[in-house]
């Protein structure tokens, strides 16, 4: 058994789970069970040669027809596959599944796939500006939307759901400003306070029987200090609270919107 052949059955059981009562399956993941044989390396450079080819396309005719179409179909796979507004009515029901399922597909894999799509597409979404507006306002919609729909619930894991889904949202918009590195920043850190955050849930989950009701939690701070801790930094660093992880990407995503000059690593004196 080859290696992606074992990746995509150990995310076929993790994701096809049933609950106690058996109501619930997800389905909706079922992209990744699809079994992926392994390029070899005369198709690596058919690939690399082909997309070489593409980009001379789209650098000598980036209004043609196709060049436009292939973006747009490129982004609306992004969008769906990152939680976009709009196609994002597959994340709440996700949530079904176990809480590490979720810790580790809805905040460093699964989800980021799409915004890591845009991310690779740079050299070709340079060439249109109409595309890499509508990025931005994609993510700019998705950001506000998915922070009002975290208010109207009481399950905790969609609480967490809905605000991944406005993180990738500030992934796009850095994508659509051109500002890659950030994008690639913000994934890195989204990755370790939405674990954090899950996984403190499930500790909270377990703590008090499997209740997801937020307004029937309270007094974690004397019951399980450590569980308290735990949420509370990731929560701060989601919040983008001052010199925790979450605050520097998301405050160079911010600053990159109004225009702000960034600091250019590059130009610091560093002395040995």
């Amino acid at each position: 058994m080859s290696e992606n052949e074992m990746d995509n059955r150990g995310s076929k059981f993790l994701i096809g789970f049933i609950d106690d009562e058996g109501s619930f399956r997800v389905p909706l993941l079922k992209p990744l069970h699809k079994k992926a044989n392994p390029l070899d390396k005369k198709n690596q450079d058919e690939g690399t040669s082909n997309s070489r080819k593409f980009k001379i396309h789209c650098k000598s005719e980036p209004k043609s027809i196709n060049g436009i179409i292939c973006k747009i179909h490129n982004l609306e796979g992004a969008m769906a596959k990152s939680a976009q507004l709009g196609l994002n009515t597959w994340l709440p029901y996700a949530m079904e599944g176990p809480t590490p399922v979720s810790a580790l597909l809805h905040s460093a894999t699964m989800v980021t796939a799409g915004a890591y799509l845009l991310i690779r597409l740079s050299p070709v979404l340079e060439y249109s500006s109409d595309i890499l507006i509508i990025i931005t306002l994609v993510g700019s919609l998705t950001a506000l939307f998915a922070a009002l729909m975290a208010l109207t619930q009481n399950d905790i894991k969609r609480i967490i759901a809905y605000s991944t889904m406005s993180q990738l949202g500030y992934i796009f918009i850095a994508c659509g400003l051109s500002q890659y590195d950030l994008a690639i920043f913000h994934i890195v850190n989204h990755g370790f306070f939405k674990a954090l955050l899950f996984l403190s849930a499930g500790g909270i989950l377990h703590s008090i029987y499997d209740e997801q009701n937020i307004f029937k939690m309270g007094g974690f701070i004397t019951l399980d200090p450590f569980l308290y801790i735990a949420i509370l930094s990731g929560s701060l660093s989601l919040m983008a609270f001052p010199f925790l992880t979450g605050y520097y990407s998301k405050d160079y995503i911010i600053a990159s919107t109004l225009g702000l000059p960034l600091p250019n690593p590059s130009k610091l004196n560093c002395k040995d």
